[in-house]
């Protein structure tokens, strides 16, 4: 297996990462008289093993990347609406999904090194596909397990 760009390579591609992030996490809206939080309709799946990183490397060229902190269990695929023949690489999401009786309130960030086309992706819908750990990270404590036998879910993104 030949490596890419080394541990220098390795540290550039976390930081850029977590910069646009972070960005994604602290982008306040200007405020005037009521707070729109910019949330968008979408649905998500899952795949690999229920608690693993998800992809071995996707689209997007990362490789074995996706198992180092900070993408580790953070990583998705989305569809072709939001992958954008490759632009949407290392963009950063917040997906929460809607079903109060097993998800928890908060938003699981996710950021993309896939694509995934047809099947749920397909007919310009909009659809997350992620790593069975950030799948899980959505629902209440103790019930990730329940949550990934769902299937698909509908959910919100930004």
């Amino acid at each position: 297996m030949q490596r890419r760009g080394g541990f220098g390579g390795i540290v550039t591609l976390c930081c850029l990462v977590l910069f646009q992030c972070s960005m994604v996490s602290t982008a306040v809206p200007v405020l005037q008289h009521k707070v729109d939080l910019h949330w968008y309709p979408a649905t998500a799946t899952w795949y690999g093993s229920p608690d693993g990183d998800g992809s071995d490397g996707g689209a997007c060229g990362y490789g074995s990347l996706v198992d180092v902190k900070p993408l580790r269990a953070r990583v998705g695929a989305v569809s072709p609406v939001l992958f954008k023949n490759g632009e949407g690489c290392g963009a950063c999401f917040k997906v929460k999904c809607l079903d109060k009786s097993i998800c928890s309130r908060r938003a699981v960030t996710i950021i993309v090194t896939d694509e995934c086309p047809g099947g749920y992706c397909a007919n310009g819908r909009t659809h997350f596909d992620l790593s069975g750990a950030a799948f899980g990270r959505m629902a209440i404590t103790g019930e990730n397990s329940q949550l990934r036998n769902r299937g698909e879910l509908p959910v919100l993104y930004r």
